[in-house]
């Protein structure tokens, strides 16, 4: 169940951030469930709001799991120790298990197909979830240090400073087309 959890966690994550600047409109009839978390998720600040809630619903889960995958009593009965602590004891198993089918595969797949993910049962729950856990004050902390922070890295850039540096990037066609680094996708 908790690799169910982490498998939501990362694909509606990386199917957010893929379709935070599309056109929900264009999307409304075909994926429904993905058209009411667009629309929740996608108001002012309920992005960063969804991503403190997220992490706290991953670190939690990663517990759970390290938990339940450490084997800390079990006897080796004859294996050698350092092996039979590698596998068994420690836990890595399920920490590459965790990482190669809850973390990068439902990334790579949420990169790719992000409205399909985004419609899966579970996804807007997962987002209404992930904002109550920041509404309820878990990353009051990461906000305070945000705000501290942001000035002391980007205070040139904040309310109508500097404008932001532009990235140059492959055009498609051969040539090289210039385009700020706040980008919107028209879908």
């Amino acid at each position: 169940m908790c690799i169910c959890l982490f498998v939501c966690l990362f694909a509606c994550f990386t199917a957010i951030v893929a379709t935070q600047y599309w056109n929900r409109d264009t999307f409304s009839d075909a994926y429904r469930r993905a058209f009411v978390l667009h629309e929740v998720i996608n108001r002012p600040d309920n992005v960063k709001r969804f991503i403190i809630g997220r992490q706290f619903c991953t670190v939690l889960t990663n517990f759970l799991l390290a938990q339940v995958t450490t084997f800390k009593f079990f006897p080796s009965d004859g294996y050698p120790k350092v092996l039979f602590f590698i596998l068994v004891q420690s836990g890595l198993v399920g920490v590459l298990v965790t990482l190669s089918f809850a973390q990068l595969l439902p990334e790579l797949l949420a990169q790719e197909f992000p409205l399909r993910f985004m419609n899966m049962y579970g996804a807007p729950s997962m987002g209404f979830i992930s904002l109550v856990f920041d509404a309820i004050g878990v990353g009051h902390c990461a906000w305070a240090i945000y705000y501290l922070t942001r000035y002391m890295c980007c205070a040139a850039y904040i309310n109508g400073g500097r404008e932001e540096p532009t990235v140059k990037q492959n055009s498609g066609d051969g040539g090289i087309k210039s385009q700020r680094t706040s980008f919107s996708i028209d879908a």
